[in-house]
């Protein structure tokens, strides 16, 4: 963020001194954000929003590290830690998945769930191969 303000202020300043001073409106600076977009070593194109707050995106994204397909009861928990309701948290986690799977990313399986211990062992010893 911070070359893109620096970027921006650049472009402001040299349409300020072009315009003898005048300050520039809401309009103007608009335009000139259209007409001079940043260059591709400063903005990648992607837009940049976070609707969620910091602290529930770490939540989530941690939990997603180590597992993208959370079980309902995990969810209602991340919901309550993360302060979101249960269909954010669902939205969040298919997002996730959809963006990873569209940028070639391998995502894992979903988790099976041991029914028995000896399910439990049968699926310790395939991860272990």
């Amino acid at each position: 963020h911070q070359f893109q303000e620096i970027w921006q202020q650049a472009t402001y300043q040299r349409a300020s001194k072009q315009r003898r001073g005048k300050n520039l409106n809401a309009v103007d600076r608009y335009r000139l954000r259209k007409r001079y977009p940043f260059p591709p070593t400063i903005w990648n194109g992607d837009a940049d929003r976070h609707l969620f707050k910091e602290s529930s995106r770490t939540t989530l994204q941690e939990f997603y590290d180590k597992n993208p397909y959370p079980t309902p009861e995990e969810k209602r928990e991340l919901s309550r830690q993360a302060k979101l309701s249960y269909s954010q948290v669902s939205n969040f986690f298919k997002n996730r998945r959809g963006r990873q799977r569209v940028s070639g990313h391998v995502i894992p399986h979903k988790r099976r769930s041991a029914q028995s211990p000896e399910d439990a062992k049968t699926i310790l010893d395939m991860l272990q191969k």
